[in-house]
C-alpha cells in the first residue's frame, strides 16, 4: 500500500475517532442537562403542591388534600405524587391503596432526617422516572396540631416519567449518527 494511501486512511481514523468521541462528550453533556432540568421541574411542582396544600394541612382538610393529589397524579408525565409522614407513613397518594402504608425508604429517610431536598433517578411501576423528595419543614402555625420540638413533619414526593426525555435524547442521537454519516 501506498504511503499516500496510508495517510489518508491514517487521518480519515484521526478524524473519525476525534469526532465519536466529541459526539460522545456533548451527548453526554446534553443528556445531563436535560435530566438536571428535569428535576428542577419535579421539585418546582414538589414546591407547588407544598404551597397550595399548607391551608389543607393546617385545616386536616384531608379529603382536599387527596383531591388535589389525585388530580396531580393524573397528569401524562406524572408517575407518582406522595405525600408522607414524619414516619414515613403514607398520608395521600395518587394510588389511592397506598395510603396508610410506611415505606422503608432510604432517600426518604435520608430527606426526613436532614430535612433537605433529595432526587433519584429509578425504574418504578416498570417505568424510568425522576424523583424528587421535598421535606415538610414545621412552621410556628403548625405547632397547635404537631410537637413544636418537631422540625421535619414529612415529605413530598413527585415522580416524573422519563421516558419522553429518554426518548428525545435517543433521537438526538441516532440524528447526530446520521448527520456524522452523511459528513464522512
Amino acid at each position: 500500500m501506498k504511503l499516500q494511501y496510508k495517510i489518508t486512511a491514517l487521518i480519515f481514523v484521526i478524524l473519525l475517532i476525534v469526532g465519536i468521541s466529541g459526539a460522545a462528550v456533548m451527548l453526554n453533556f446534553q443528556k445531563r442537562a436535560a435530566l438536571s432540568q428535569f428535576e428542577k421541574s419535579a421539585l418546582t411542582l414538589a414546591e407547588a403542591l407544598h404551597d397550595s396544600l399548607t391551608h389543607d394541612m393546617l385545616d386536616a382538610n384531608q379529603a382536599h388534600i387527596l383531591d388535589a393529589v389525585e388530580r396531580i397524579s393524573a397528569g401524562s408525565i406524572i408517575n407518582e405524587v406522595v405525600i408522607y409522614s414524619s414516619a414515613q407513613k403514607i398520608y395521600a397518594s395518587g394510588e389511592l391503596d397506598e395510603i396508610g402504608q410506611t415505606r422503608n425508604d432510604a432517600e426518604l429517610a435520608l430527606a426526613l432526617a436532614s430535612g433537605k431536598t433529595v432526587s433519584r433517578t429509578e425504574n418504578r411501576y416498570g417505568y424510568p422516572e425522576v424523583c424528587i423528595i421535598l421535606p415538610v419543614l414545621t412552621k410556628p402555625e403548625c405547632h397547635a396540631c404537631h410537637d413544636p420540638n418537631l422540625q421535619i413533619l414529612g415529605a413530598i414526593e413527585v415522580g416524573l416519567d422519563r421516558g419522553p426525555l429518554d426518548a428525545q435524547i435517543w433521537h438526538q442521537t441516532l440524528i447526530m449518527g446520521l448527520i456524522a454519516g452523511v459528513t464522512f
